[in-house]
Formats: C-alpha cells, sequence, structure tokens
C-alpha cells in the first residue's frame, strides 16, 4: 500500500480554504480555490448576484456559506464540479511556487480530505478514524485528493518552473 497523507482544515496548501492567490485563463483574481469553484458554480446557476458576492469576499468560510444557497443540480456535479476544480487546482498550484512544492514533494503518495462530513471531495472519516488510512474502507470518494494526484502528476510532466 502506498503512503497515504491525510489533509483537512485551512492550514493545509491542498485544502481549497487555503489562501491562494491565481488568475484564471481570463485574468480574474481569485484567493482560494473554493472561491474559483463557488463563483463558477454560481455563474452555471445564472445566480449572477451570488457570483460578484462570491468574487468580492475573501473569506473561504462565507463564500462557503453563499455557496450553500445556489441550487444542488445533478448536471453540475456530474459534468462540471470535477473539471471546475481540476482548473482551479491547476491554476492555484502552477502559479504558487512554495505550494508546488510542497504538492510535488508528496512524490507518489496518495492525498486524501479527511474531512469526516463529505462524501463527495473527501473521504468522510477523520483522520483520527483508524479507516481512514485504508482506501478500501473509505465512505467518501476522495475527489479532491485524487484530482491533487492528477495536477501533481500534470505539473511533474510539464515540468513547470519559475
Amino acid at each position: 500500500m502506498s503512503d497515504i497523507i491525510l489533509f483537512w482544515g485551512g492550514e493545509s496548501v491542498f485544502s481549497n480554504f487555503h489562501p491562494a492567490v491565481f488568475y484564471d485563463s481570463r485574468g480574474y483574481r481569485f484567493t482560494s480555490s473554493e472561491q474559483y469553484y463557488m463563483f463558477h458554480k454560481a455563474k452555471f446557476h445564472g445566480c449572477w448576484r451570488k457570483a460578484a458576492q462570491i468574487k468580492n469576499i475573501h473569506s473561504p468560510w462565507q463564500i462557503k456559506q453563499i455557496g450553500r444557497t445556489i441550487p444542488k443540480t445533478n448536471e453540475w456535479y456530474t459534468v462540471h464540479a470535477i473539471p471546475t476544480m481540476r482548473n482551479a487546482l491547476l491554476a492555484k498550484f502552477s502559479q504558487n511556487p512554495h505550494m508546488m512544492h510542497v504538492l510535488l514533494q508528496t512524490g507518489n503518495a496518495t492525498l486524501a480530505e479527511s474531512s469526516p462530513y463529505d462524501d463527495f471531495w473527501g473521504i468522510k472519516l477523520h483522520a483520527n478514524d483508524a479507516r481512514s488510512k485504508d482506501p478500501q474502507q473509505w465512505k467518501g470518494t476522495n475527489s479532491l485528493g485524487y484530482l491533487l494526484e492528477e495536477v501533481r502528476e500534470k505539473i511533474n510532466k510539464h515540468n513547470f518552473q519559475f
């Protein structure tokens, strides 16, 4: 079994709540991957006022609260959520040398968001739970962890330099 690196909470560079200034392909500035994700989710659902609010708030916690008021649709989660988060993470890590270094230092380890509440982005187990070290026992899909591994591989493959 490969090494597993568990993370959860804004202090980890792998968290969507960790502060990280980056720009998208249109030149829009974001201060966290949470902001990027929720901004695009609001726009997709036609929630233009909420998108504007999200763009002007820098607290990931406040952004998440607004994001919770955006409708949850099957189309968003089955078609758009993963590519949107992938774009956010690629921009975040490719534009922040320290964060990129931390990501690359994980080598080939499995990255897992140990949120005990999230079964889509995380493993739905707390890091203190012994089952968190066994992917066969995870209660969530760990989409965020797997996307981070994908971004790590892409950065390695393209040999990003600063």
